[in-house]
């Protein structure tokens, strides 16, 4: 009677077995990997041997799988991090609070007009005098009490010129109304100044010095001479009255020239007062 072939009997391992209780997630996935990487070995050794029946069969297991062990995991981790670590900050906290510079430029322009505006101003109050002695030093200021006033009509700076950081030369323009006694007041030419501004970081601004003497932009005559005299048609004139109803009541046209681009109409405007002013409108072709 042939010998029955001996099989070798595997004993089965519970699954609950094979994985390590431990508190660390990382221990246990390795334990898991390498029982899984154990049992293909087992069932492949198992299925080798029942298919050839030969006991002298050499059976040659694959190589083995290395896993990784909590400590491996945690130095790669470890220089994962220090190759990824973050860039130094591009800006410092100084940099932050600081004016931007054209921040500062405006502020410059702001403090200009001001301080002209009240520098030049001479009305009886004794409280902007005093503001004006504070900013300037101890400077004899312009005082009344020789009967004359003097108000600032209006200013606008039209030149900002930042000499270094934080320092800045503003060109202003101005009209000064003075009056004299009983005279009563009157317009003096547009003049200007320059006035020296410095602004620090957190913004706040210094007058530097006095105002300056200054040159006002140069300023040509109107050309009046805009294409060919001519008379305009009666659509033309009435939206010339139209439009420059707008500026002043009782409007009356005065001249007309026509160019390639349409029609310039010159159209006196008057005031309640009687007082009348040219006006140009133009009017399409």
């Amino acid at each position: 009677m042939p010998e029955e072939p001996e099989f070798e009997e595997m004993e089965q391992i519970p699954w609950s077995a094979l994985a390590a209780r431990t508190p660390n997630p990382m221990i246990r996935i390795g334990w898991v990997i390498a029982a899984t990487v154990a049992a293909v070995v087992v069932g492949i050794v198992v299925a080798r041997g029942l298919l050839s029946g030969d006991e002298g069969t050499q059976v040659t297991l694959p190589a083995p799988v290395a896993v990784a062990t909590t400590a491996a995991v945690q130095a790669q981790s470890v220089t994962t991090d220090a190759a990824a670590a973050p860039e130094p900050d591009l800006y410092s906290e100084a940099d932050l609070m600081a004016v931007a510079p054209e921040v500062e430029a405006t502020l410059a322009v702001m403090r200009a007009e001001w301080f002209v505006r009240d520098f030049f101003t001479v009305d009886g109050d004794q409280a902007l005098a005093d503001r004006m002695a504070e900013l300037v030093g101890p400077i004899q200021m312009p005082q009344p009490g020789t009967g004359g006033a003097a108000y600032v009509e209006w200013t606008r700076a039209f030149a900002v010129d930042a000499t270094t950081p934080g320092r800045y030369e503003v060109s202003v323009a101005y009209r000064l109304l003075q009056s004299s006694g009983e005279a009563g007041f009157s317009r003096n030419p547009v003049r200007a100044v320059v006035v020296t501004i410095g602004v620090d970081a957190d913004g706040a601004m210094t007058i530097v010095d006095l105002p300056a003497p200054a040159s006002l932009p140069a300023t040509l005559p109107i050309d009046n001479a805009r294409g060919e005299v001519a008379t305009p048609p009666a659509d033309v004139v009435a939206a010339a009255l139209e439009s420059a109803g707008m500026v002043g009541p009782d409007p009356a046209v005065l001249a007309a020239t026509r160019d390639v681009s349409g029609w310039r109409v010159v159209v006196a405007v008057g005031d309640p007062s009687g007082l009348r002013w040219p006006i140009a409108v133009r009017v399409d072709s």
